[in-house]
C-alpha cells in the first residue's frame, strides 16, 4: 500500500532553502500537489521517502559520502569493519534518542537506517552498523524527511 501525502507541499514551500547550485527556490507546488510519497519498507515500520525533484530543491536537499573510519586521529590503520565516519550533520535523533540517518537509495528516494554512534570527531562521527563507505547520506533536509516519513503536515 503506498500512500501519498499532500500537505508536505507547504512545509516545503516555506522552507525556501537554497537547492542545488545555489540556486534559490520560490515557487510554490501547484494547490494539490503530491511533493513526495511514501514506499513501506517491508519487515520494518519505516518508509522510503521519494520526493519530487522540485521539492528536493525546495528543501535543498545534500549528500555526502560515507567514510573508512580509522582508529586513532591522524592515524591510517582501518577501524573495525562495521564502522565507518559520517558527517555529524547527516545523524537525527528520534524522541527516544535512537540515532537515524537517510540514504540515498536511487534517484530522490530516502531510506532511514538506525545508526549506533562510537564518537564523535570534529566535523564527523564514527558509527557502528551504519550505511556502507560511499552510500550517499542526506546531510541538509533529513529533518523534513523525518517529518514526511512521520506524516507531519500532511493535513
Amino acid at each position: 500500500m503506498r500512500r501519498v501525502l499532500v500537505g508536505i507541499g507547504a512545509l516545503i514551500a516555506v522552507a525556501g532553502v537554497s537547492g542545488c547550485g545555489g540556486a534559490r527556490a520560490t515557487e510554490a507546488p501547484a494547490s494539490g500537489a503530491a511533493q513526495v510519497r511514501l514506499e513501506p519498507v517491508p519487515g520494518t515500520d519505516r518508509d522510503v521517502v521519494v520526493l519530487t525533484a522540485a521539492a528536493a530543491l525546495r528543501l535543498g536537499v545534500r549528500t555526502e559520502a560515507v567514510l573508512p573510519a580509522i582508529t586513532a586521529a591522524g592515524g591510517d590503520t582501518a577501524a573495525p569493519a562495521d564502522q565507518s565516519l559520517v558527517p555529524l550533520a547527516a545523524i537525527l535523533y528520534d524522541r527516544n534518542g535512537a540515532a537515524w540517518m537517510y540514504t540515498l537509495t536511487r534517484p530522490l528516494a530516502f531510506a532511514r537506517v538506525p545508526v549506533t554512534v562510537v564518537r564523535v570527531e570534529g566535523l564527523g562521527a564514527v558509527v557502528q552498523s551504519g550505511p556502507a563507505v560511499g552510500t550517499q547520506v542526506v546531510t541538509v533536509g533529513g529533518a523534513e524527511l523525518l517529518g514526511a516519513e512521520h506524516g507531519v503536515a500532511s493535513g
